[in-house]
């Protein structure tokens, strides 16, 4: 099981408190949660510095800001964990889409929005993180990391994320966009993309 801490105004303590009763994780650094402040450091500053925590981030520049995001890789750099918090309207054209119940908007650019226009998961694939990651200046060996081994090693699970003897046979080749071209799973093709 992986605990982790989430969307919370807890202060730096209860998330040092977290990590003491086992805790690994910080969900969505900086969404809806206490932050960096000088005198009242929060969730966010807890996971940058604690090395028990990989802090989640989802990279599509819209929830974080580019320099907050190269921050982040800066100092929690080899624990972050790159997430998409794609909700069910990712991949489909602009219109309107439901999520929980509730209407959210998927616009022509940028993430879903709820009808009072706060964010409302993220349009946000993978492969597109990755590219942000290095277009910010992450090393591509760092920011691949970030979307394999880092999780796999967090969820206890060294036959992913990795190629090495005895590991699972799921692999992606990057084009030089950084998108994805090719997926393979269980050394079995499942996606053949564009060039």
């Amino acid at each position: 099981m992986l605990v982790s801490v989430g969307h919370s105004d807890a202060s730096a303590e209860r998330v040092a408190a977290a990590a003491d009763a086992g805790a690994r994780m910080v969900t969505h650094i900086f969404n809806a949660q206490s932050g960096v402040h000088h005198r009242e450091p929060g969730v966010a500053a807890q996971a940058l510095v604690d090395p028990r925590l990989s802090p989640g981030l989802i990279l599509d520049l819209h929830h974080v800001a580019p320099l907050v995001a190269e921050l982040v890789f800066r100092a929690a750099g080899g624990r972050v964990v790159l997430v998409t918090d794609a909700a069910s309207s990712a991949g489909m054209p602009p219109g309107t889409y439901e999520l929980g119940g509730e209407p959210i908007t998927m616009p022509e650019q940028g993430p879903p929005l709820r009808a009072d226009g706060t964010l409302a998961g993220s349009g946000l694939r993978l492969d597109e993180a990755i590219g942000n990651a290095v277009r910010i200046g992450v090393g591509l060996a760092d920011a691949v990391d970030a979307a394999t081994r880092v999780p796999a090693d967090l969820i206890g699970r060294p036959d992913l994320g990795r190629i090495a003897p005895g590991a699972a046979a799921d692999l992606v080749w990057l084009g030089p966009d950084h998108r994805a071209r090719t997926t393979w799973v269980g050394g079995q093709n499942v996606f053949e993309g564009g060039s």
